[in-house]
Formats: C-alpha cells, sequence, structure tokens
C-alpha cells in the first residue's frame, strides 16, 4: 500500500483553512476535501503492512515531541511555480524540526526509506493548474498526533487518505 506519515488537522484548522479556500483560491484549482488536509511529514512509497505496524510500535516507545501549534506563512504553488500542487507552507518550529527528526529516526532504525532533503513543513490544499497565487495567510494550526496513512487514489483523480493508525502527542509540558 502507497503510505505516508502526516499530522492530521483539527476540525476547527480544517473548517479555517476551508474558509480561506472558499474566499480565495482562484479558478483552476480543486480543493483537497478537508477531511484529507494533514501536514505532510513523510513519504514511505508502496509498504507491506508489517513495517508500518512496526513503525507505529516503534513510536510509541519513542518520546516524541510534546503537541504544539504551527503557524502558516503563505499560500503557493509547492514545491514552486508551475507545480500542480497549491500548498499552505508552515513557519518551521524546533518542536515540528525535533518531530521529523524523531520519525526520522523510528524510520531508520526499521529500514523504512526517509527523504534525507530539507523538510519543507506543508498542508496541501489544492490540485490543478489555476491562476498563479502567493497569499501571505496567518493562521496557526494546533498538532496533537501523529497518523500512518495509506493512500487511495480512485479511478477518476479523488484520493483518498484513510489513517491506519494514530499516536498522540503527549500534552505540553507533560
Amino acid at each position: 500500500m502507497r503510505a505516508f506519515i502526516g499530522c492530521p488537522l483539527s476540525t476547527v484548522d480544517r473548517a479555517r483553512l476551508g474558509a480561506w479556500m472558499d474566499a480565495h483560491l482562484p479558478s483552476g484549482w480543486r480543493p483537497v476535501p478537508l477531511a484529507n488536509l494533514h501536514l505532510t511529514l513523510g513519504f514511505f512509497g508502496d509498504q507491506p503492512a508489517e513495517p508500518l505496524a512496526a513503525l507505529s510500535n516503534q513510536l510509541r516507545a519513542t518520546r516524541l515531541p510534546p503537541a504544539h501549534r504551527v503557524r502558516g506563512s503563505r499560500v503557493q504553488p509547492f514545491p514552486g511555480q508551475g507545480s500542480p500542487r497549491l500548498a499552505l507552507e508552515l513557519t518551521s518550529t524546533a518542536e515540528l524540526q525535533a518531530l521529523h527528526a524523531a520519525i526520522g529516526a523510528a524510520c531508520a532504525h526499521l529500514g523504512l526509506p526517509w527523504d534525507t532533503r530539507p523538510f519543507r513543513p506543508h498542508v496541501t490544499l489544492a490540485r490543478g493548474r489555476g491562476a498563479v497565487i502567493d497569499a501571505i495567510i496567518d493562521l496557526e494550526l494546533a498538532l496533537t498526533e501523529v497518523c500512518i496513512y495509506h493512500s487511495i487514489h480512485k479511478p477518476d483523480g479523488a484520493r483518498r487518505y484513510p489513517a491506519q493508525d494514530c499516536i498522540a502527542l503527549a500534552a505540553t509540558g507533560a
């Protein structure tokens, strides 16, 4: 199964992003369904279920950084101009970098693939080829858990991202 790991957004954060997209997305962009909005931490590609279950167990045994908030900075094509994805780029925090590093270490321990390029935290908002947009956005998102997802691509091009397992981040100060 095609798998990845990320942080789901709260219902409130998804609704706020949905309202922003309703008000600001130019034509040509297809919004990601609100239920699919998440902060991408890393992709695994096609993986059998066993290594992903081992990763869940490894992450439960790892001291992950606590729940925290991150701030959106701008919406623009991602990873750069001409891309068919429009994303909210997030300001990288020490906690977010620590979370990414902890997951990377767990993946390395288990032999799962992990991208070694610099981490650029983002939430994909839309796909397509619409008018160029580069908008400053000041929106804070709560990160409270990490989930291992699998990606289901439907014949019509739609995607679903059911969570296979979620691991709660510790309460702040715990």
